[in-house]
């Protein structure tokens, strides 16, 4: 199981119209969506990871794109979940908590 820490003060959540693995938006500099901290853990760059909308679209870094071909529809679910409007955080971190555990991962959301 890949444990992964979200920084919640840095995870970028609800906002669909910039999703992201790592926003390139200057009002959002410095958030990630909850595969974006997956990414990172995987060993992508915050560079290999700016702007960009999917794991599967990381093509400088072998292990995300390898995992992203394993774990597509799950993945599509997580980005779904991540960036749905109206969902409050705790039913967010839950459904994101199950999402992980399909994949091997195991979310922990932190202050």
């Amino acid at each position: 199981m890949i444990r992964v820490i979200v920084k919640k003060r840095r995870w970028l959540r609800g906002e669909p119209e910039v999703a992201a693995l790592y926003s390139s938006n200057e009002f959002y500099n410095t958030k990630m969506c909850c595969i974006g901290f997956l990414a990172r853990r995987l060993g992508a760059t915050v560079d290999d990871i700016r702007g960009i909308g999917s794991l599967g679209s990381v093509s400088t870094n072998k292990r995300c794109y390898t995992f992203a071909n394993k774990h597509r529809a799950t993945l599509d679910q997580a980005y779904t979940t991540n960036d749905t409007l109206g969902l409050i955080d705790s039913e967010r971190m839950t459904i994101l908590g199950k999402i992980g555990r399909k994949m091997g991962v195991n979310f922990v959301f932190k202050p």
